[in-house]
Order: structure tokens, then sequence, then C-alpha cells
């Protein structure tokens, strides 16, 4: 504790220069500490491209790659740290792109209301088998169908951007817990007001807190919300991928992935920033070149834009 500063009538004039530099001495380290952690504060940013990687229409949905299409990028105050890793923004991406790749014919990467609309297909194609109660011998198709009735109620988060911080996945249990040590956790709202990073008037505040999804989730129900989204690694094999909502990294991947992040003690210590991006519909940033804006003028003296019309197009 910093001494008060007051002019005592008996004090020296040696004394007094002694008190106003014990002061400095204080002002000085205050100032020094405030500079250190303001130098160590970090932004973290974890982009998820949904279908950045191909499909391979010739392999089994026991291949962990078509299980794992996105490709996770990790930067650190904008430059690349971690790069072309796998993960998943899907409940099992293999069933998805199945009828995405080989069904629809498609090649290109999904968008958000293409992933409702192949919700709304399997939901249909489900209730066709058991209100027409077909047989395979004596399984019903229904019970055989039944994963894509479990998919089609496990939540997807939207296209967006997410706040996060370092933490624990399900509170540390261990019988339940993935992504050791650590995982990042996203911040949502609450359940009357979920986040949704398509309304820039919702906010994300509450670690683990409820946020809007594109469909409807069984814990919550029915209803298009979800909490306790987390990143963490997913499953080897299997359909599920033990991803109640989460977004999930291909387990060979996890490793380096979670070494580029910070603990939870040191992510709190020095104030770091994280923001995890979903990116789906849209070519990779890394692919694609730069195009120069279309209303862009050049003049001699300063730069002038033309204006234009623009179409924008629990747990």
């Amino acid at each position: 504790m910093c001494v008060e500063l007051r002019r005592p009538s008996a004090l020296s004039s040696k004394g007094e220069a002694r008190v106003f530099r014990w002061f400095w001495y204080c002002v000085a380290g205050f100032l020094s500490i405030a500079a250190l952690q303001e130098a160590t504060a970090a932004k973290y940013e974890i982009v998820i491209e949904e279908g950045a990687f191909k499909y391979n229409p010739s392999s089994t949905s026991e291949n962990v790659d078509n299980k794992y299409l996105a490709r996770v990028t990790v930067k650190k105050d904008g430059n690349v740290i971690a790069r072309d890793l796998r993960g998943s923004t899907l409940p099992d991406a293999w069933v998805f792109y199945q009828h995405w790749n080989i069904d629809l014919k498609h090649t290109d990467q999904p968008s958000d209301d293409d992933i409702v609309s192949m919700f709304n297909h399997f939901e249909k194609e489900t209730t066709a088998l058991r209100n027409g109660n077909a047989k395979l011998g004596n399984t019903s198709l229904a019970d055989i169908n039944d994963i894509l009735d479990v998919l089609n109620r496990v939540p997807v988060i939207r296209s967006g951007s997410y706040p996060f911080i370092m933490g624990v996945h399900q509170a540390g249990n261990p019988d339940r817990r993935h992504g050791k040590p650590y995982v990042p956790r996203l911040l949502g709202g609450t359940q009357e007001k979920p986040y949704d990073p398509t309304d820039t008037t919702s906010k994300a505040t509450v670690t683990g807190g409820f946020i809007r999804t594109l469909n409807k989730n069984n814990a919550q129900d029915q209803k298009k919300i979800a909490e306790g989204i987390n990143v963490h690694d997913g499953r080897r094999t299997s359909d599920y991928k033990d991803s109640e909502g989460c977004l999930t990294i291909r387990p060979q991947d996890w490793i380096a992935f979670y070494r580029t992040l910070p603990s939870p003690d040191e992510w709190s210590k020095n104030n770091h920033i994280g923001v995890v991006s979903v990116h789906r519909g849209v070519e990779s940033s890394d692919s694609v070149p730069p195009v120069a804006p279309s209303n862009l003028f050049i003049s001699l003296f300063e730069p002038e834009v033309r204006p234009s019309s623009i179409l924008l197009v629990r747990k």
C-alpha cells in the first residue's frame, strides 16, 4: 500500500523526497503490471468451415474422415497457429453428406437452409416408414431408420460467430466428459432470450447458456434451442459422435487442437478473448482470391465510394 501524500510541518526535505520517491515507485509498479496484463491478453478465433473437405462416396460409414468434413483453423491475434484440422458441426456428417452428395448430387458446401432441408427430408422419410409399418423380414424399417429420427432431434447451431471461454466439458464428470483436459465453452443467453448470431441485438454473456438452433431439440421439449455447447473430440466409430449439439474435432486431431489454446486458469488470468466462427455454404477464404469491391472509385485525390444497391443475400 502506498503512503498517503501529506506535507507535515516537521517533515524534513530529505524525508519528503523519500516519500515522493516511493510514491512514484508505486505508480510505476502499477503501470508495469497493467501493461503486462494488456500485453499478454490475446484474441483466439476458431474457424469451422463445414464441408470444406470432400466427401468420399465410395467409403463406408465407419470412415472417420467422412464424419469430419469441416476444416478447422485456429488463430491467435489473426495469426494461424493450427490449420487443416478436421471437425464437424453436424450430429453425423456421414448421414448428411450421403444424402447431400449421393441422393441430391451436390458437390458444394451445404448452407444452413440446406441443412434444414435435409432435416425435413429425414423426418418425412422416417414418418412414412413408421406410418406404412414396412418390414424387412421380422424387423420394422422404421426401427432401422430410428437413427435418422434421433439425428432429427440432435440440435445444430446456426452459422455465425459465438464468443467462448476455456473450461471443462460436463463439469468434469468422468463418465460423460469429452475434450480432456479442457474445451472451448460457448457463451449463450437465457432460455427466454437465447443467443442468435444472426440477430444483432442478441447477447451472449452466460457460459454454457442457451443458443438458437436450426432444428428442434428433444432435450428442450422440441424447441429450437440448446444449452451447454462446447467444442470437444468426437468418437472414432459409430454413427453417433457423442455430439448433442456440440461442435466436434476428429479424435486424431484433438491433441493438436487443444494444445493451441490456453488452459482455463491461463485464460482467466490473462483476460483472453475467444470467438468460434461457423461457416456453411461458402468456399474457404484461403482458396478464393479476394475480389475488389465494384462500388469503389479511386480518384487522384481521395477515395470515393459510389452508392450501389446491395442484396443481402437442453442440450
